[in-house]
This record gives structure tokens, sequence and C-alpha cells, in this order.
């Protein structure tokens, strides 16, 4: 196990990053232990808003940071902070960062200071530090690799049936991160007829943007600090993809447009095709592009020309197998 305080390089199983809780200027906060950061930082909103006593104690320096991908960030300063570890107080020269995706975090600078000689025991689970031969330690946090955060309603509103709003949503332990999971709470859906989307949405000063809308007949009032879903910190073995805008030729769109027509060697009806166009017609020419790829791929879907089984194990909330709609054929629909 390699020792911080040694000054060796951090080893295999050392450079890895793990969480601990412990007072900061006597505030107790969650601080990220990251052997691949060279120094250490602070959040501009975190120390803005939590530590805004200690304003005076900031000492203006302009440095600029490099971080994991390449990319330089901007300090205009930093701050020295005194953090317990066990019963131990250090002091710690935290960079103030703008956009940092948590709190706090304690980099090399600290942890392989001769002052402190601290040493990250990953197999005791426990971070331990000397100071005037006095040695003292603070557990390790356990952390998920999809770590999961509770999401609730900044205000209290009111929303009118069949009404759509965007409302600001707060996230208590997560400061900022550009994208996370939004999973909805299945019980506004199933008891309120309230709906929400499965998002990836970003985080910013402990905030975001849902859209929310009501289902039913009656308004509903959405108490101040509802809870109503929660995100997901994707593992690093995660994907997401994104549907961006398609700029191209009018040869390549052309030839984009005959590749989604056939789909697994299947041409698409005429008449699905219509519907088709028909349902995109008031999308301008770059937005159809888009879209029309996903819709002809599940061009089936759209295919009413011959009735289907809908093999399903769920209760639907809207019960609209015992009616016939006006504008389909009267083709009968089962329901398993």
């Amino acid at each position: 196990m390699g020792t911080q305080g040694d000054g060796c390089a951090p080893t295999a199983k050392t450079s890895q990053s793990s969480y601990i809780r412990v007072p900061v200027e006597n505030q107790l906060s969650t601080i990220l232990i990251d052997t691949g950061a060279s120094h250490s930082f602070i959040s501009k909103f975190i120390f803005e808003t939590h530590f805004q006593k200690y304003s005076h104690l900031f000492i203006p320096e302009r440095k600029s940071i490099t971080v994991a991908n390449n990319a330089s960030m901007d300090s205009n300063g930093y701050v020295n902070m005194k953090i317990i570890i066990g019963s131990i107080t250090t002091t710690a020269k935290l960079w103030v960062l703008e956009n940092l995706c948590t709190g706090i975090i304690l980099g090399l600078d600290w942890l392989s200071s001769d002052t402190y000689r601290a040493n990250i025991d990953f197999e005791n689970n426990s971070l331990s530090i000397c100071f005037n031969n006095k040695r003292s330690s603070t557990s390790l946090l356990k952390i998920n690799s999809n770590q999961t955060y509770r999401v609730r309603t900044c205000d209290k509103f009111i929303l009118n049936s069949m009404e759509e709003k965007i409302i600001e949503v707060k996230v208590i332990d997560l400061p900022n991160h550009d994208t996370v999971q939004f999973t909805p709470t299945p019980r506004f859906l199933h008891e309120d007829s309230i709906l929400m989307p499965h998002a990836l949405i970003k985080v910013k000063h402990y905030k975001s943007l849902m859209t929310i809308t009501n289902l039913s007949k009656k308004p509903r009032i959405i108490n101040q600090n509802t809870p109503i879903g929660t995100i997901e910190i994707e593992s690093p073995n995660s994907s997401c993809f994104s549907i961006s805008s398609i700029s191209s030729t009018s040869s390549g769109a052309q030839q984009q447009h005959q590749q989604s027509i056939n789909t697994e060697d299947k041409k698409i009806p005429i008449q699905v095709e219509k519907i088709i166009n028909e349902m995109t017609h008031h999308l301008n020419k770059e937005q159809q592009q888009s879209l029309l790829s996903i819709l002809y791929q599940h061009y089936e879907l759209f295919d009413i020309s011959v009735p289907k089984i809908a093999n399903t194990h769920i209760h639907h909330t809207i019960p609209t197998w015992r009616k016939q709609s006006n504008n389909w054929p009267d083709h009968p629909i089962f329901q398993n």
C-alpha cells in the first residue's frame, strides 16, 4: 500500500476516488478524496453560500487548472480552510472553481504533504494522517458506482387539468453535474396521473429544470419539497446516445430518406409513409430529417391496415380498449 505522505506515486489501488464526511470550519461537509487531482478545490457556489462568513480569507491569485479531459479551468484565487480529521485539525489550500463536480476536493497537494503524511487504506476503508507524532483517522464513505440522489420541488404550485409546466427542482447533495439520469416517482403517474419524463438533465448549483404534466381532470397541488423522483450518476460503462440535427446536402438527405424507408429489407407501405409524412409536415426540413429516420424505423406502429394484439402485463390507466375512435378503422383491439 502506497503512503501518500512519503511522496510515492499513487499505485493502481490508491489511484481511485473516495469520500469522507468531516468538519470544514466546524461545518460538517462531504469531501472527495481524489488522488488523481494535483491540487485541492472548493466549488465557488459552496464557498459563497455555505462559507460566506469566511470570504475575508479569500486570496486573489490567477491560476489555470488542467482537468482530466485536458480542458482548462481558471481560478481567481484560493482560501485556506481548517479541516478536522478525527482529532487533528489540518489546513487545506482550496482553489475556488466555478464548475466543480462536487463541493470540496482534496488532491495530492494535501495528501502528499509532509505536514500530515496522509495515508489512504482501502482495505480497512479509512483515511489517516500523522501530525506531531499523533495519528488520527476517519472512515471512507461507501459510494455505489451508480449513486442516486433524491429530487424535490423547489416551490409550491398548482397544476391545472391537462396543464404542462416547466418547474425548478433541487438536489440536496449534488452541486453540479453535466449529465444525470432522472427517474420519476411511479406513484405520481399511477395514483395522481402526474406525468414526468425519464430524462437526462443537467444539475447546476443543486438545481435543475423538469417538465411536469397533469393528466387528470382535476387540478393538482404540488407542495414545496415534494419528492418527485431520483437522479443517478451513470457508471463509466454506461452509454448515452443523443439525437442531433442532421445537416447534409439534398442528395445526402435523399439517400438517408431512401435508407430509412427500406427497413430490414421491408418496404414501408405507401399508406403508412403518408401517415408519417403528414405527422411531420409542420416541422422544418432539418427537424423532419432528424425525426423521420426514427419514425420510419418503427413504421409498423403506424400501420393500421391489420388488427394488432397487445401483449401486456401491466394495469392500463386509460381503458382505451373498451372504446372505438372515430378516426381509426373498426378493427378490434384485443388485450391479454
